[in-house]
C-alpha cells in the first residue's frame, strides 16, 4: 500500500501539471498552468502521519504548457488513466462509474491487494476555460481492518 499511495500523489502531480487539465465545465485555453496539490486527509497504516500543519495547505506540484493539439487530443484522458493505473498498481480493481467527458472526469473502482488490504477511489473534477479543480478520495481497510485514508486536491 505504500508504494501505491505515494505513486498516487507523484504520479497525479506529474501528471496533472504535464497535462494541465483533468475535469468538467469547459474546455480549457491553450496557455502555461501552474498546479498545486494539497493534501485533505491521510491515514495509511505504516506511514508516519502528515503533520496537521502540513495538512489542507496547497503545495506547488509544478508548471506546464498546455497546446491547443493537447486540448484538440483530450490528453486529460491519458492523464486520468496514469493516475488511476499508478494508485492501482498490483491491486485487483474492478470500475464502478466511468462518466468521463471531454472536460469531466467521474471514476470510481473498487480495489483489493494481494496482502488483503481493500479500498474504494473516487476521482472527480472539472475543468474551465483558466482552470481545473479535481479531487481524489481513497478509503478503505487494511487486511488487519485499520482505516486507509487519502483525500487530495488539485488545482
Amino acid at each position: 500500500m505504500r508504494r501505491t499511495t505515494f505513486a498516487l500523489i507523484s504520479l497525479a502531480a506529474i501528471s496533472l501539471s504535464a497535462c494541465g487539465m483533468l475535469g468538467g465545465g469547459s474546455t480549457p485555453k491553450a496557455g502555461e498552468y501552474e498546479s498545486q496539490a494539497t493534501m485533505i486527509e491521510f491515514a495509511l497504516p505504516g506511514m508516519p502521519p502528515i503533520p496537521k500543519d502540513k495538512l489542507n495547505k496547497p503545495t506547488p506540484a509544478g508548471k506546464s504548457c498546455l497546446t491547443q493539439a493537447d486540448i484538440d487530443k483530450g490528453e486529460w484522458k491519458k492523464a486520468a488513466q496514469t493516475i488511476k493505473q499508478g494508485l492501482t498498481t498490483g491491486a485487483d480493481c474492478k470500475t464502478i462509474r466511468d462518466n468521463n467527458s471531454a472536460t469531466a472526469i467521474d471514476t470510481e473502482m473498487q480495489c483489493s491487494t494481494p496482502a488483503g488490504d481493500k479500498f474504494t477511489l473516487v476521482i472527480d473534477g472539472e475543468t474551465q476555460s483558466d482552470s481545473l479543480s479535481m479531487k481524489m478520495a481513497m478509503s478503505g481497510k487494511s487486511a488487519k481492518g485499520e482505516d486507509l485514508k487519502m483525500v487530495t486536491t488539485f488545482t
